[in-house]
């Protein structure tokens, strides 16, 4: 059961970096594509199934620069 849930935590990583590759910089739904991909690689940190927390916080200060300020998501 571990194995399916890292498979499939594995899968969500893959598809959120794909989203990501698809939103240049500037495009709107750049922060979202962030934040997912960054949400998904924190859970993997969490389980210690990923060890890379550096990138992880990485992409959350990309997604929270890539937001004016004003905008609801950007505190």
């Amino acid at each position: 059961m571990i194995s399916e849930s890292v498979s499939h935590l594995n899968d969500v990583v893959e598809n959120f970096q794909s989203v990501l590759e698809r939103c240049p910089v500037g495009h709107p739904d750049r922060g979202a594509a962030l934040t997912n991909l960054a949400w998904s690689r924190l859970e993997g940190y969490v389980r210690e199934d990923h060890q890379d927390i550096d990138s992880t916080t990485c992409l959350f200060r990309d997604a929270l620069a890539s937001r004016p300020h004003g905008h609801p998501d950007h505190p």
